[in-house]
């Protein structure tokens, strides 16, 4: 019995891997998007073809969340059409009062219109009404001032220096002080103004251009006309905290009549956790998330991502690796249904060697690849009835 150890098992890739820590957004890439393209489609569908409205997209961590949304927004930005739809993100991982919240969507809408360039594409109305609403939640402030000035004088008057003892002294002094103080502010702006204002905006934005003439006199862009979508990402991590679920449910409360208005897509981004909720508080009727969401979209988990992966990076003439279907039973048991699991657990086995990417096996890691394999097959076997492996091209 020889005792050297067993050489490592090398897969080679395509030359053009590279490690992905983001979401699968880029078309680029190596690694495609790994399922739910069917989601895509319906956010799409659903924002394209309604005027408005306020939808809950719910899924686990790294499920693909975000990848949906980001290529939804990619494929609307493509549609033809008089219409075009621009995104704003805004992210809500603390609890924020609905007054903040509402600062903070009026801000996000003004500098997205800004960055895309759209802001002096509208009317001149429409630019002021904008401005004014940007600097009453950015600008709120008190300032005081004040100013102090002080003058001192003496006199003395006394008799020559012999009679100094015996002749009169007299002193005058004199002192001013002026001070000014000045406070400025400005009116209050609540939440009650600040949604009149961004339902008033909407309005604007929705009415035709009344001066097409001048436009053409002056061979301006044509005017904007679009909708807007904002995200509202991150409401996992709220929901987490204590009293997360209070919080949303405030803000759903006083942002009711916003969230409903048209002109503007909602979308809000959660974890399982409200999912759960939103369905708990529909069976009893009479629920805020009914009166709010028009639509719901809960993103699954992908148990046949692994194979769709394997076919992206591996290389061609590396498919029929003997050792490549175990390891791909590995990834699968570990990734448990998560893309992002998937592929942080295969960036962990990629190695550059003379700079050609491969997966490699140490001689320790191929008992416990086996044995998590091993598992996945004997999983399958339980919840299909069958020993086969489920439909995929890497066998």
């Amino acid at each position: 019995v020889s005792g050297e150890p067993a050489p490592a098992v090398r897969i080679p890739l395509q030359e053009r891997f590279r490690y992905v820590h983001q979401p699968l957004v880029d078309d680029e890439q190596v690694i495609p998007m790994l399922g739910n393209e069917e989601a895509v489609d319906a956010l799409v569908h659903r924002i394209a073809r309604s005027a408005g409205g306020a939808f809950l997209i719910t899924g686990f961590r790294g499920v693909g969340k975000t990848t949906i949304i980001a290529r939804a927004l990619r494929k609307l930005k493509a549609l033809d059409g008089d219409v075009s739809f621009v995104p704003v993100m805004l992210n809500v991982a603390r609890p924020k009062t609905v007054e903040v919240l509402l600062f903070e969507v009026i801000r996000r809408v003004f500098e997205t219109l800004k960055d895309e360039g759209l802001f002096e594409r509208m009317s001149p109305h429409v630019q002021r009404e904008l401005i004014l609403a940007y600097w009453r939640t950015s600008m709120s402030f008190s300032e005081t001032r004040s100013k102090a000035t002080e003058r001192g004088g003496g006199l003395t008057l006394g008799a020559p220096a012999l009679l100094e003892a015996l002749g009169p002294k007299l002193e005058l002094s004199r002192k001013t002080t002026n001070s000014l103080a000045t406070q400025a502010s400005f009116l209050a702006y609540t939440e009650a103004d600040v949604e009149h204002d961004f339902l008033r905006i909407l309005d604007l934005l929705d009415r035709p251009d009344t001066n097409r003439a001048r436009r053409r006199r002056r061979r301006d862009p044509p005017p904007w006309h679009g909708t807007l979508v904002v995200v509202v990402d991150e409401l996992d991590k709220l929901t987490e905290q204590e009293n997360g679920m209070q919080f949303i449910e405030e803000i759903l409360s006083g942002l009711k009549n916003l969230l409903t208005a048209p002109g503007v897509h909602f979308l809000f981004v959660a974890g399982p956790d409200l999912h759960d909720t939103a369905l708990r508080a529909s069976r009893r009727g009479n629920s805020v998330y009914e009166s709010v969401f028009a639509w719901q979209l809960y993103v699954p988990c992908l148990w046949r991502a692994t194979d769709g992966l394997l076919d992206a990076v591996v290389a061609p003439g590396a498919r029929g690796h003997p050792q490549l279907r175990s390891f791909a039973d590995y990834l699968t048991f570990k990734s448990r249904g998560v893309p992002r699991l998937l592929v942080m657990e295969l960036n962990s086995f990629v190695q550059f060697t003379d700079g050609r990417p491969e997966i490699v096996i140490g001689p320790d890691d191929l008992a416990r690849v086996e044995f998590y394999a091993a598992l996945d097959r004997s999983l399958a076997e339980f919840v299909h009835g069958e020993t086969a492996k489920l439909p995929g091209t890497i066998r």
